[in-house]
């Protein structure tokens, strides 16, 4: 299975990325990391799902419908971890306070 990085505390949502940017530095930038850190992971990704992602030119990226829907579902999983995280956690600190 392929990891791919990013920072579950502080990154914005997915949908901030790539989409809203159309340029692969300005995404990456936006979420803290290196514009090739975010390539190496689109491209992975792209690979492990056998399709492509983004259409990328010179006039910057635009998703396709396989990358519209990972954006626009990516968000929503990246969101419910963060909930089951602190609900975690919560749950973790009131059993320590017994």
């Amino acid at each position: 299975m392929i990891r791919y990085r990013h920072d579950r505390e502080s990154s914005p949502p997915l949908r901030a990325g790539a989409r809203e940017r159309r340029n692969f530095a300005r995404a990456a930038e936006a979420l803290g990391l290196t514009q090739p850190t975010l390539s190496r992971s689109i491209a992975a990704l792209e690979r492990d799902l056998g399709v492509r992602l983004f259409e990328r030119s010179h006039k910057g990226a635009t998703p396709t419908v396989f990358g519209r829907v990972l954006l626009e579902r990516g968000a929503i999983v990246l969101e419910r971890e963060a909930e089951v995280r602190r609900e975690i956690q919560l749950l973790a600190g009131s059993r320590r306070d017994r």
